[in-house]
């Protein structure tokens, strides 16, 4: 598609509509009206950011090239002596420096309800994804259940500007069963389901070895054991939602930096759109995804920033 300029240009601003645009010679008089001249600058639709934590918005960025799950145990040590106070600031910050770049809408992921409370605060608009984890197949129906209670409860009637789904964190965090009864509800409900894919090497490694750095990070949160359970050998985290016919247009998968043609193919024959953070990946040491070989395969793909614990800021003209 063309992009198209209008050198000298001017919106006509009614009751916060914008109801004409145009050049400026082309509004006539203007005496009527309250001019304001924004000199030599791009005014353009508010930006997108299909992927963010905002909840981890005043986190220092982690100095570290170690790859994915160090870094999440460091961020878990951080999340763990963090009170309700300060994540309020943390996400008020993030919606702050989304605004003053640009960004308009974002696509959030988090485990927490403070994120729908300070967004429904906000002018900017938002799909909300909360994290489901369930790593037991035996515990699928039990954790399914108790998220479908809890997002009953969430305060989302008076923020007509947000919309609330799920997001089950990543292939390795949530069972094949509890994928199952989340793609179901997607389906039904029309939602999209928010999710990480193919983010890092060492996912791949576990897939295929049962080795890596996740070992570690999930025997220190407690989570080893069910994967350990319940595990068998995959290509990749792509690979397991394929096999087991769990791949849907209604899933909104972030990263894979990992993911080659095979799992590419399998991801456009099932109309799931992409989202990449390159520089939160180049950050953490996990690459960076092949685009020109996303636009060869026709796949829909758009920039999200990730948090601020693993980037600079949430400037989308930068990413």
């Amino acid at each position: 598609n063309e992009l198209f300029f209008i050198e000298d240009g001017a919106l006509l601003v009614e009751d916060s509509k914008i109801v004409r645009v145009g050049s400026k010679s082309d509004f006539g008089d203007l005496n009527n009206c309250e001019v304001i001249d924004h000199g030599q600058s791009l005014i353009c639709p508010g930006f997108i950011n299909l992927h963010s934590h905002l909840l981890y918005s005043t986190f220092e960025k982690e100095n570290t090239s170690d790859g994915l799950f160090p870094w999440l145990e460091n961020l878990l040590d951080k999340i763990q002596i963090t009170d309700e106070n300060t994540f309020r600031d943390s996400i008020k910050y993030g919606i702050e420096e989304s605004l003053s770049s640009g960004t308009t809408y974002i696509v959030e992921n988090t485990p927490s309800v403070l994120s729908i409370e300070e967004l429904s605060k906000s002018p900017i608009k938002a799909l909300i994804g909360i994290e489901v984890f369930g790593s037991d197949e035996k515990e699928a129906e039990r954790v399914f259940n108790d998220t479908m209670t809890a997002i009953r409860e969430l305060p989302l009637h008076e923020s007509p500007h947000l919309e609330l789904t799920l997001s089950p964190h990543a292939a390795y965090d949530v069972s094949s069963p509890l994928w199952k009864l989340l793609i179901d509800w997607a389906e039904k409900n029309n939602k999209l389901l928010l999710t990480h894919l193919e983010e890092s090497p060492e996912e791949r490694f576990w897939w295929q070895e049962k080795k890596g750095d996740g070992l570690s990070f999930w025997k220190k949160i407690n989570k080893l054991d069910s994967k350990l359970k319940y595990w068998k050998p995959y290509r990749s985290g792509v690979d397991v939602l394929d096999q087991n016919n769990l791949l849907s247009k209604n899933i909104i998968a972030t990263h894979l930096c990992q993911a080659y043609r095979k799992d590419l193919t399998a991801l456009k024959e099932s109309n799931v759109s992409l989202v990449h953070c390159p520089r939160s990946n180049y950050h953490l040491s996990n690459g960076l995804a092949n685009i020109a070989l996303w636009d060869e395969l026709g796949l829909l793909w758009g920039l999200g920033t990730d948090s601020l614990a693993s980037n600079d800021n949430l400037d989308l003209i930068e990413e």
